[in-house]
Parts: C-alpha cells; sequence; structure tokens
C-alpha cells in the first residue's frame, strides 16, 4: 500500500506560508469582499459606505470636483452636486459648505466636463449648465453677476437674459450690415436680483459666421416677456454692463421665437479645445460640437456620426482614448478624430471611422477611462449591447491602413449570469474607476473589477430595509463617493458598519480538487488575519453537500503572540492565524463557504491536504 500526502496549490503558487494568494478562480461567488489594496494578497471584507450630508431629498443625480482660476489668477477648487433639480456647490468637502446656485432642473443623471475654467453640466433634459464659479447659466446666454456701482441705477427686481446670434449677408448703400435670420437657441442666462445696482454680463462667443449679437431682457410688468436690451455688432467683445430701466427698454422688440433650438445631450467630452456631445433624444445620431476654444453647439451643424456606416441607431455614449473620440451606436463602436478639418469659411468637419467591434454601447453612464496595470491593457471599458463589460483596446493613434488592432474583448465572463440578469430591466446605472478599480452599480448592486488581478467583486451593501443604493459613482479630493436616492452623499469604504448596521460579507468557493476517482481527504485550513470584535461561519462540503462540516470561530490575533512565544526563537511580527478543519472522509472534489456575520475578516487563502494512492 502507498501513501502520500498531497497539497491543494494556486496554480503551482506557493500557498502554505506569507504572503497567500486567492485568484479569483477560487471565488466562485464573493460578496462584500474586496482584494486588499497593499498587494494582491488577500481579500479583505469591504468596508462600509459612511452618510455624509443630506443634500435633498431627492436623488443624488451627479457631483464634479471643478478647479478653476478666477479673474485674479487665483486657483479655487470646489465640490459641484446636482440633486433634486438643483446645482449646489461645496466650497470645502471636510466641512461642508455648501450654496445652492440654481434650481428648476429635471431629475437625471448628469455628465461633467471642464473646459477653459468653466463646469458644463448635461442631463439629456435640460440645455446644457455652464458654471464658472460664481453663477451657474445656460449654454448660449450670459453669466450674469452684481455689480456694484457709486451712483444707484434704476434695476429693481429679478431678472434673467438671453441672447441672440445674427450672420452677416450684405452691405446696404450706406456701408451698413444686412444681417440675415436672426438665431434663437432658447438659452437663459441665471436669474439674480438687483436693487439699485448694475448687471455685468460675461457674453459668450457665437459659433463660426456669426457677424452680431443681440441681448434681451425681461422687465419686471412682464417677466416672461424678453425684450431688445442692446445689439453688439461684433463676435469679440466679452462683457457688457445693464443699467437701463425697464421704461427705457419696453418699446423695444421682443425676442423672436425659438428657430435653431439648442440641443440638449446627456454626455459629454472635451478634445482638442473642443467640446463634444452627444444622446439628444430628439437627434439620437448626431454628436454636437463647438468651434475650438468656444461655448455654444449649433443643432444646424453636427457629426451625423451614424450615418456615415448607415448605421443610424442612437449614439448612446462617449468616451476619449488613442487621441480619438469614441461613441457607441446600438450596433458598434465608431471612432472620431477631433482633430478637425477647416474650410474657407471656418466651419469644422470631422472624420468618422467605424470598428469591427461589433458590438455597441447599451449605456454611456457605465464609459470609464482605465489605465494599464501588469498584463492589463487598459483602455476604454463599457457595458456593451451583449449585456457584458467590454474594454476596447488599440493603438488607434498610430497611422495605420487597417483597424485590425482594435479589440473589444469581454472581460465580465466570471460574472456572466449575475451581470445580465442585472441589466434586463434596470433602472440606474452608474460607474466611477477609483484605486485600481472598476465599480459598476445597477440599481444599488456594484460589480466591481480589479484591474491587478482582473478580478471580480460584488458589493450589496444592505441588511432588510438599511439599504445603500448608489445613484452616481465619483471621485472628490481623493475618496470614492456616491449619491443616494433620498439625496444623501456617502464616502465609499469608511466604516465597519453600515448606518450601525452590521452588513454580512460571504464568500462560496466552486468545486475545488477535482477527480473522477475518491481520494481520501484529510484537512482544510484556512489562513487569517486578526481582527477584534469579529463572528467568521464556515462550512466545508464534500461532493455536492454531502457530509458538511461547520464551525464558527473568531480571530483575535496572529498564532505567533508575543504572549506565548519567545521572541528570540519566533517570528513574532506575522500577524496571520489559521483555522484547521478535520475531515478525513472519501471525496472527489471539495468546496467552503465562508460567512463574516460581523466585525472585519482579511481572508489569506486556503490549503487542502488529501491521501492518494491507496489501494
Amino acid at each position: 500500500m502507498a501513501t502520500a500526502i498531497s497539497v491543494q496549490n494556486f496554480k503551482g503558487w506557493r500557498n502554505d506560508g506569507d504572503a497567500k494568494q486567492v485568484p479569483s478562480d477560487f471565488l466562485y461567488e464573493t460578496v462584500n469582499f474586496d482584494y486588499r489594496d497593499d498587494g494582491i494578497t488577500g481579500i479583505k471584507k469591504t468596508l462600509m459606505p459612511e452618510r455624509i450630508k443630506q443634500l435633498t431629498s431627492r436623488p443624488i443625480d451627479g457631483f464634479s470636483e471643478f478647479s478653476y482660476l478666477d479673474d485674479n489668477n487665483v486657483l479655487h477648487k470646489e465640490q459641484v452636486f446636482v440633486s433634486g433639480g438643483s446645482v449646489i456647490a461645496c466650497d470645502d468637502i471636510e466641512f461642508f459648505n455648501t450654496e445652492q446656485i440654481k434650481n428648476g432642473l429635471e431629475d437625471g443623471i448628469c455628465s461633467f466636463v471642464v473646459h477653459n475654467d468653466i463646469l458644463y453640466i448635461a442631463n439629456g433634459k435640460n440645455y446644457v449648465q455652464m458654471y464658472n464659479g460664481n453663477v451657474c447659466t445656460e449654454m448660449g446666454a450670459p453669466f450674469a453677476e452684481i455689480q456694484n456701482v457709486i451712483s444707484p441705477t434704476p434695476l429693481a427686481g429679478f431678472y434673467t437674459y438671453k441672447m441672440t446670434y445674427l450672420f452677416q449677408t450684405g452691405i446696404d448703400g450706406g456701408g451698413n450690415p444686412i444681417y440675415g435670420n436672426e438665431e434663437v437657441l432658447g438659452s437663459s442666462s441665471n436669474s439674480l436680483e438687483v436693487v439699485g445696482q448694475a448687471v455685468k454680463l460675461t457674453l459668450p462667443i457665437g459659433y463660426s459666421g456669426v457677424a452680431a449679437r443681440r441681448i434681451y431682457r425681461n422687465t419686471q410688468a412682464y417677466q416672461n416677456q424678453f425684450v431688445l436690451l442692446t445689439q453688439i455688432n461684433d463676435n469679440t467683445t466679452l462683457t457688457y454692463t445693464d443699467i437701463f430701466s425697464d421704461a427705457s427698454i419696453q418699446p423695444n422688440p421682443i425676442i423672436p421665437p425659438v428657430n435653431n433650438e439648442l440641443p440638449k445631450p446627456k454626455y459629454l467630452r472635451v478634445a482638442n479645445q473642443i467640446l463634444f456631445g452627444c444622446g439628444d433624444s430628439t437627434l439620437p445620431t448626431q454628436m454636437f460640437n463647438t468651434d475650438t476654444d468656444l461655448t455654444i453647439f449649433d443643432s444646424a451643424r453636427f457629426i451625423d456620426v451614424s450615418n456615415f456606416g448607415n448605421d443610424n441607431t442612437a449614439l448612446n455614449g462617449l468616451g476619449y482614448d488613442y487621441n480619438q473620440l469614441v461613441t457607441g451606436t446600438d450596433k458598434n463602436i465608431i471612432f472620431v478624430n477631433p482633430n478637425p478639418n477647416v474650410d474657407g469659411d471656418g466651419n469644422l468637419s470631422f472624420s468618422v471611422t467605424y470598428t469591427r467591434a461589433n458590438v455597441g454601447i447599451l449605456d454611456g453612464h457605465s464609459v470609464q477611462r482605465i489605465s494599464a496595470f501588469g498584463s492589463f491593457p487598459g483602455g476604454l471599458v463599457f457595458v456593451s449591447t451583449e449585456r457584458d463589460v467590454r474594454l476596447i483596446v488599440g493603438n488607434q493613434a498610430i497611422s495605420l491602413t487597417t483597424l485590425d488592432n482594435i479589440t473589444s474583448d469581454n472581460y465580465s465572463q466570471f460574472i456572466r449570469k449575475s451581470l445580465s440578469e442585472a441589466l434586463q430591466n434596470y433602472d440606474t446605472l452608474c460607474s466611477a474607476f477609483y484605486n485600481y478599480k472598476y465599480y459598476l452599480c445597477i440599481d444599488g448592486k456594484t460589480f466591481v473589477f480589479d484591474i491587478r488581478i482582473q478580478g471580480w467583486m460584488y458589493h450589496d451593501i444592505g441588511k432588510n430595509d438599511v439599504r445603500s443604493e448608489p445613484t452616481f459613482l465619483g471621485v472628490m479630493n481623493g475618496k470614492l463617493y456616491n449619491g443616494q436616492p433620498d439625496g444623501w452623499l456617502e464616502a465609499e469604504n469608511s466604516s465597519i458598519t453600515y448606518r450601525d448596521v452590521e452588513i454580512p460579507a460571504y464568500i462560496r468557493s466552486p468545486q475545488m480538487f477535482v477527480s473522477t476517482e475518491y481520494k481520501m481527504v484529510t484537512t482544510m485550513k484556512m489562513w487569517f488575519i486578526g481582527a477584534p470584535n469579529n463572528n467568521i461561519e464556515a462550512r466545508v462540503f464534500l461532493d455536492d453537500n454531502q457530509r458538511p462540516i461547520h464551525a464558527d470561530f473568531e480571530i483575535i490575533q496572529g498564532v505567533f503572540s508575543k504572549d506565548f512565544y519567545n521572541e528570540n526563537f519566533y517570528d513574532i511580527s506575522k500577524p496571520m492565524d489559521y483555522k484547521n478543519f478535520n475531515i478525513n472522509y472519501d471525496a472527489r472534489w471539495v468546496r467552503y463557504e465562508l460567512r463574516v456575520n460581523s466585525g472585519m475578516c482579511d481572508f489569506q487563502g486556503f490549503s487542502i491536504y488529501a491521501e492518494t494512492g491507496r489501494e
């Protein structure tokens, strides 16, 4: 009779000493655990979110960190939130001093970009919002701000401004320009209350071809009727000061009806000093662009991206990588070169190239730019129309005759069942890339992909009616935050409990140590780093749940405690300890379940021992 002792190894890696390795292959279902941030060794129970501040009673639709230079070239940093239809600014997230900048927006997940010291906010329902650090206005309209003066002005009440744009069509007999159709975009400035002060207007520059601009203002007698205030016969003037009474402008003409309405995109990106947007529900196949360094979309001039390839399906997202804009329809991934061709009239045109991805973007709020790490190539990650998570990778920045070097590999095969179920009928989807991890949250359930080990984890932060259900994820001040449906802002990875409730974490392994022959499984060891006040429950199963072995225990400190071992003879710095499961049954395979009911758990790995070669 021959007898041998065999240790189950992790693909040839050592697993009987420090440091332990837990590859994702051995974590069939893992809830509320994460790979450690100090390396790839071990997994640790997820730290829970901590509630910071309730902004409104309605969902947080987005937030962004905003750094800008003021008129005196001083750098400022703020955090800007959208919640309950309001834009809310915070100058110090530690103390959370907030100020409501604007209200009246519709609910909807937002996208944010910064361009020329202005924060742009889009939600697909309202005109694009522009915040300059003081006030928030709609794209194409002036910024209106109070200007104190020595002599009081006749202005008294609430004032709002609009701007229209004119093109020159000729010159009359007196040498004066003749203007054609007046383009009315529909957008309005911020509204402000004035009592004897002047109003300083910061004016947008019109798009290519604009020769003059007109400013309109409401009066107190007619709040919703906008009357011509002045005409500026150039496309270069940046400011105008309003000191005119209602009576002085009341005889002037009122603004014409909207005839070139601004688009309402969902998604924004900046490339080559040009602002791009897509996702307008009324113009779904079109991508909009400003002129270089300018601030206005023109719905009459656009890139009809889908029609380049006879696709004609909606643009569902927008990213930037390989020096290219990357967008996706229902059917494919498309590159738009942000370096435009310019014709004699100053009009921009952009080249459009279809890839061979043969898969589209399902939801643009899943798109994140991810860095490379080790063998992980980096690129743009997104949820595809195949209801999986893909990474589009290539070398598009190099001039090539084909696009064969572009790939769009599926990185979610390990979670394909649970991900597909979550995406069937979802209400809210958001994502973020933070600390080597891609976070994808679908109706409060968060899938986490760690690029260091290219493995997935799953977060379900809740118990009974106490749940964290993020509507938005983002990074501010170097920390990951989420927004909640009830208006609360939460800081991720901050607490042992969630709202004073213990949230369990568990692991279910796949069937391991599999063979067609029976072997005597003698022992299983589980390795941990200790933490106070924890309660851990473990079960080991043989051959389809037969003969389960169960244990409840607490890991308090390392096996080499200085209370019991002489440090002259033992290395007592190792905090690791293990639990031993005596099995001694014949089996063809083994699996385990590990559940952390309370406290913290740092799971470092396991070993399985068996006797083989018996006769």
